[in-house]
C-alpha cells in the first residue's frame, strides 16, 4: 500500500504550471536573478536565488526568514527526444533527529522520465524527516545537476488532478493555497500528438523560524531499575529534536536535575508564530550493564518535572519459537502471542529515522513484544546511491535493531519490503540474511511484503511473468507499485528453500495475494513446504478498504498461525477510496477481531510520516484514531468486535 509521509517542519506551498498553456503561465523571473535548469539542453549546475536573513522584532525574538524560488524545466517532448534517466534526491542538511541521522531520500525514474505519462501519472515527492534545510538535487545523466536548499511542510497531502481540470485552471487555485508536497497530474490520452509537460516555477512561500529569547528551564527526575531501586551514576542526556541541550548524572538516590538557560530553536509556520510555547525534546539515560531508557518531554519556561522517571532494565533473553498447529510456542512448550508495531523507515532510507529509539519506546513504553522492521535488499547490499560501504552500515543498523529487541525479550520480524512478485535478487538476499541470522532466536523472516498481480501458482512456484495465465486482477494502480526488472519469478517456495539451505530454522512468514491480504489460496493447495525448519506462519495486511475477513484472512487460521503484519486506519480515505469507515468503529472492531482469535499482529505505522499513523510526532503521541487503540491493546485492554467485515 502507499505510505503517506508526514513531516514535522513548517508549511510550504508549491504552484505547478503547465507552460504549454500560456493563459495559465506565471511570468518567469528575470534571467539575471534566477537561473533556469533545462535538463534536456545544458548542464544545470547553477544555484537558484535564495533570500534569507535574520531580524529582531519588537518583542526580542530573532526571526530567520527564508524564501526560495526554484525555476526548473523537466520536459518530455515525445519519445524520440526524451532525455536520459532523471534522479531527484532530497537530503537533510546534516541535521539530527534527536540522536538519529539525517535523512536521505531518492526518487529515481529508472528509464526515460514520464515516458508513459499518457494514461499514467507524473509525481515529484518531498520525503523525509527534515531539519533546518534540505538539499534537493536534480540530476540527468550526462547533463549535470541542479542543487538548491529548500523546505517541506508539516503534513503529507497528495493530490490527484485530471489533466483536463489542470488545463482549464480549475485546480490551480487549490494548489496555490494548499499545503502540499506531492502532486500527481493525470494526463488525458493524446493519440500521436507531441506534448510538452513542464514543471515550472516551484515557489516556496516565505517561512519563518523563530529563535526566541533565551529561556530558563529545569528538567528533574529519577532513574530506577525495573525493581524500583534507584540507579546512581547514570548518564542523562537532554536533546532537542536537532541538537544536544545538556547532560547530567543521577545521584545516589537516582535523582537527576538539568538546569539551563538556552535559546532553543522553534520551527513554526507563519499562522502559529504566537502560539508555540514549548519545544519537543527527548531524555535518555544510560548506564553500562543496563538497557538505555528514553522518554519524550516538552521544554517550557521554568519547566520542572519532579515525578519524571526513567527505568533502566536489565537485559533479557528470548526463546526460540516453533509453529505448533495454529499457534507459536517456545522450546519449553509455552504459547507465545506476538503483538507490537511496525517501525518503518529502513525501506526508504539507508540510515533510518530514529529506528533504535523507536524500537526501545515501542517495547518499553508501549509494551510491544514484537517489532516488524521493513527493509530493502538494495540497501542491504549497498546498491543505492550514496552508499559507499557496500551496505555495511545498513546491515549493522539492522543488527542493532535485532539486539535492541532481543535484550528486551522481544522478537523482530525482518520484512523484505517489496511489492508485486518475487525476483532472483530476493533469493540472493535471503541466502545472505538467513546465513547472518540463522542462530538468532529473536529473528523471524518475512519473505515478501505485499504480493499482487499474479496467480496463486505464480505466487508459490514462480514462472514466466509474461504468461497471461499467471496474472491476477488484484492490481490497484493507486497503491504502491514498484518497477521490477526481469521476466521470471522464482516464487515463494524458492525463497523458503533458499533460507532452509543455509541451515536457518527461524520461523518464516509468507503474505498472501491482493497486497498481502488474501490467504484463501493457502487452503486450496498453495501452502508452502517447510523442510527442516521451525514452521511457516502466514501474513495478512488488513485495512478498512478490505472486506471478507473470514474468507480472506481467518480461513487460514484453522490450520496455521496468522500474523496480521500491517493493520491500521485513519479518518481520511486513501486516494483510491471515495469514503472510509469511521475509525472509532473500525479500530475497536479490528482489534477485537485480532484479540478474539488471538492473531499475532503489528500495528502500522510507528512513524509519524507513514500512514496510517500510530504516532503523530517524535514525542510518540498516539494518533487518536488508531494509535490510541493500539497502545491500549498492547497494554492489555480488551476490545469487543461488534461486526465482522
Amino acid at each position: 500500500m502507499s505510505k503517506l509521509r508526514r513531516f514535522l517542519v513548517a508549511a510550504a506551498c508549491l504552484a505547478i504550471i503547465i507552460c504549454s498553456m500560456p493563459s495559465y503561465c506565471q511570468e518567469k523571473p528575470d534571467a539575471k536573478e534566477q537561473q533556469k535548469a533545462e535538463l534536456e539542453a545544458k548542464p544545470a549546475d547553477s544555484k537558484s536565488k535564495l533570500l534569507y536573513g535574520f531580524e529582531k522584532d519588537t518583542q526580542g525574538w530573532w526571526t530567520f526568514k527564508k524564501e526560495a524560488e526554484i525555476d526548473l524545466s523537466v520536459a518530455k517532448r515525445g519519445a524520440e527526444k526524451s532525455s536520459g534517466a532523471l534522479e531527484v534526491t532530497f537530503t537533510s542538511g546534516g541535521g539530527k533527529s534527536y540522536l538519529g541521522a539525517g535523512i536521505e531520500t531518492k526518487y529515481a525514474m529508472e528509464k526515460e522520465p514520464w515516458k508513459n505519462y499518457a494514461g499514467g501519472h507524473m509525481s515529484i515527492s518531498l520525503k523525509g524527516d527534515v531539519p533546518l534545510s534540505v538539499r534537493v538535487e536534480l540530476r540527468s545523466k550526462g547533463q549535470g545537476s541542479f542543487v538548491v536548499p529548500m523546505k517541506v511542510q508539516d503534513y503529507w497531502v497528495k493530490y490527484y488532478i485530471p489533466f483536463s481540470q489542470f488545463k482549464s485552471g480549475e485546480k490551480v487555485l487549490d494548489l496555490a493555497e494548499s499545503n502540499i508536497d506531492e502532486i500527481v497530474i493525470i494526463p488525458s490520452a493524446r493519440a500521436k500528438q507531441k506534448h510538452s509537460l513542464l514543471v515550472d516555477n516551484i515557489i516556496l512561500s516565505p517561512e519563518e523560524i523563530k529563535l526566541p529569547p533565551p529561556i530558563s528551564f529545569s528538567v528533574a527526575g529519577k532513574v530506577q531499575d525495573a525493581s524500583g531501586k534507584p540507579v546512581s551514576g547514570a548518564a542523562v542526556l537532554l536533546a532537542s529534536r536537532y541538537s544536544k541541550i545538556a547532560e547530567a548524572q543521577s545521584g545516589n538516590d537516582g535523582v537527576f536535575s538539568i538546569s539551563s538557560t538556552a535559546q532553543l530553536h522553534r520551527f513554526i509556520s507563519t499562522p502559529t508564530l504566537d502560539s508555540a510555547t514549548d519545544i519537543d525534546a527527548m531524555v535518555t539515560a544510560d548506564k553500562p550493564g543496563l538497557l538505555s531508557a528514553y522518554s519524550p518531554v516538552k521544554i517550557v519556561d521554568k519547566l520542572n518535572l519532579s515525578t519524571f522517571c526513567l527505568i533502566l532494565a536489565t537485559a533479557k533473553s528470548v526463546e526460540e519459537l516453533k509453529v505448533d498447529g495454529n499457534r507459536l510456542k517456545t522450546a519449553g512448550g509455552s504459547e507465545k502471542w506476538l503483538q507490537g508495531v511496525c517501525v518503518d523507515s529502513l525501506e526508504w532510507s539507508a540510515s533510518g529515522d530514529n529506528v533504535l529509539q523507536s524500537i526501545s519506546i515501542a517495547i518499553d513504553l508501549w509494551k510491544s513484544n514484537c517489532i516488524r522492521l521493513p527493509m530493502k535488499d538494495s540497501f542491504w547490499f549497498g546498491r543505492e546511491d550514496g552508499q559507499k560501504d557496500g551496505g555495511e552500515a545498513y546491515r549493522k543498523l539492522i543488527d542493532s535493531a535485532i539486539e535492541t529487541c532481543a535484550k528486551r525479550g522481544a522478537y523482530l520480524v525482518l520484512d523484505l519490503h517489496r511489492f508485486g512478485s518475487s525476483r532472483q535478487e530476493h533469493v540472493e538476499f535471503w541466502k545472505d540474511a538467513a546465513t547472518r541470522y540463522k542462530d538468532n532466536p529473536a529473528v523471524l523472516f518475512e519473505l515478501f511484503n505485499e504480493p499482487h498481480g499474479i496467480s496463486w501458482d505464480m505466487w508459490r512456484n514462480g514462472g514466466d511473468l509474461k504468461d497471461p495465465n499467471k496474472k491476477n486482477t488484484d492490481v490497484n494502480a493507486a497503491e504502491n507499485t514498484e518497477k521490477q526488472e526481469g521476466t521470471r519469478s522464482p516464487g515463494m517456495q524458492a525463497l523458503v528453500d533458499a533460507i532452509r539451505a543455509t541451515g536457518a530454522k527461524n520461523i518464516i512468514i509468507a503474505g498472501g495475494l491482493d497486497w498481502g491480504y488474501d490467504l484463501s489460496g493457502i487452503m486450496n493447495g498453495s501452502a508452502l513446504d517447510d523442510k527442516g525448519g521451525n514452521g511457516i506462519m502466514y501474513s495478512s495486511h488488513v485495512y478498512p478498504w478490505k472486506s471478507d475477513w473470514a474468507g480472506k484472512t481467518l480461513i487460514a487460521a484453522e490450520k496455521y498461525p496468522l500474523f496480521i503484519g500491517e493493520v491500521g486506519c485513519q479518518p481520511e480515505p486513501m486516494p483510491w477510496q471515495k469514503s472510509t469507515e469511521d475509525p472509532k468503529i473500525w479500530a475497536p472492531d479490528m482489534i477485537g477481531f485480532i484479540q478474539k482469535n488471538k492473531l499475532n499482529w503489528t500495528g502500522f505505522s510507528f512513524h509519524p510520516g507513514c500512514g496510517p499513523r500510530a504516532i503523530l510526532d517524535w514525542q510518540y503521541t498516539p494518533s487518536p484514531y488508531w494509535g490510541a487503540y493500539v497502545k491500549e491493546a498492547l497494554s492489555g485492554k480488551q476490545f469487543e468486535m461488534k461486526k465482522m467485515r
